[in-house]
């Protein structure tokens, strides 16, 4: 479809802001109902209407899916955000389970070496009052003396 241009140039007031409309948009839509169809001479302005309310609707078009576009960027930033801190909180998660098992293998290291000091606490404990007990009771030795006649005796004697 070929566009006509009027055949009269338009004449816009210097005083009237570009983007700005000299009349409201519904009394435009008024003025042009009022024209009766299959005028000639209005015809070239009422098809440049449709030409200039097909631009608004496209360009209204445009901001809406300028609009969505940006809703989606954001959407996607907060994916990326959420991902990130997932992420963020499975490092953490496998930290402390690797720490965790790490303090596990030094407490148990450490409880073994207690354990065999307080075995060893123990032990010296039962010797010192093995010693006590014989300071007590007069034994010199831990090894009975046995008198040179006496031994002899002893290795004839029947085992009970």
């Amino acid at each position: 479809m070929v566009t006509e241009t009027p055949a009269v140039p338009v004449v816009v007031p210097a005083e009237v802001a570009p983007g700005r409309s000299i009349r409201p948009y519904a009394e435009l839509e008024d003025k042009l109902k009022e024209i009766p169809p299959g005028s000639p001479d209005i015809m070239p302005s009422a098809q440049m209407f449709e030409n200039v309310e097909t631009l608004v609707s496209g360009l209204r078009g445009m901001a809406q899916q300028h609009d969505l576009f940006s809703d989606l960027l954001r959407t996607t930033d907060y994916m990326k955000i959420f991902a990130s801190s997932i992420k963020k909180r499975e490092d953490l998660q496998l930290r402390l389970v690797a720490q965790k098992e790490e303090l596990e293998r030094e407490f148990a290291a450490e409880r073994e070496e207690l354990e065999a000091e307080y075995q060893k606490q123990v032990d010296d404990t039962f010797i010192f009052g093995y010693r006590c007990c014989m300071k007590k009771n007069g034994i010199k030795r831990d090894v009975p003396s046995i008198p040179p006649g006496e031994e002899k005796k002893l290795h004839d004697k029947p085992a009970p």
